[in-house]
């Protein structure tokens, strides 16, 4: 119900993307992801998400996977937390069935082999990590969390201009680069006009699916 929008502000270039990740306990009955989607299916009720905030980019990749997988949306059995750690421990107790957050959040608990990789929401894995995706499991679905830079809602168009070529320039350098390859970020760079068409689709897309998980009244 926020009264800040999109609207409010003026696109200036999307920078990184992460993947999600959908994980269950080491010890989980469930070894893939179809096994995971069959009882949901069967039983939407029964399977519960843990994650982020309601409406946020984990809760939105549960709602793609239902429209995929066709289950109803509006019964997903989501779990919100209010961060990654409160998260994971959820996970772990087996508080919930399965946990989607970004790749990172849940990577060193896999490595230790607490956790196992069930899917990962992008067109291929990540470098280091080895997960099917959700693709894979024959689902339709592909969502990365991106992160960008936004400017004021009355920047002019000189200014506009000037902030998407400082951006652009920022991320043409040998230290951004760099940043990409010692944070493990993805590239996902879009300035200016082409940025502000994606955020466009985005918005669309993504106001579908909170409408169907029934956060917002479509």
């Amino acid at each position: 119900d926020s009264q800040v929008t999109l609207d409010d502000v003026t696109p200036i270039a999307s920078l990184t993307t992460e993947q999600e990740a959908i994980v269950v306990p080491a010890d989980s009955e469930y070894e893939t992801l179809e096994q995971l989607v069959e009882d949901w299916k069967a039983d939407p009720t029964s399977i519960s998400w843990g994650g982020g905030s309601a409406g946020g980019t984990d809760h939105i990749l549960v709602g793609l996977l239902a429209q995929a997988a066709g289950v109803d949306p509006s019964g997903i059995n989501y779990v919100a937390h209010s961060g990654g750690g409160e998260a994971v421990n959820a996970i772990l107790s087996g508080a919930v069935t399965a946990g989607v957050s970004g790749v990172s959040e849940f990577a060193d608990q896999v490595d230790a082999g607490e956790m196992r990789w069930l899917g990962v929401s992008g067109e291929s894995a990540p470098e280091g990590i080895d997960s099917p995706t959700i693709s894979d499991a024959g689902y339709d679905v592909v969502l990365e969390n991106w992160r960008g830079v936004m400017g004021a809602p009355d920047l002019s168009d000189a200014d506009r201009e000037a902030v998407v070529g400082l951006i652009t320039e920022m991320h043409d350098s040998d230290a951004w680069q760099q940043a990409l390859t010692d944070n493990g970020w993805s590239d996902f760079f879009k300035a200016g006009d082409e940025f502000a068409t994606f955020l466009s689709d985005e918005r669309t897309r993504v106001e579908g699916v909170l409408a169907d998980i029934g956060l917002t009244g479509g």
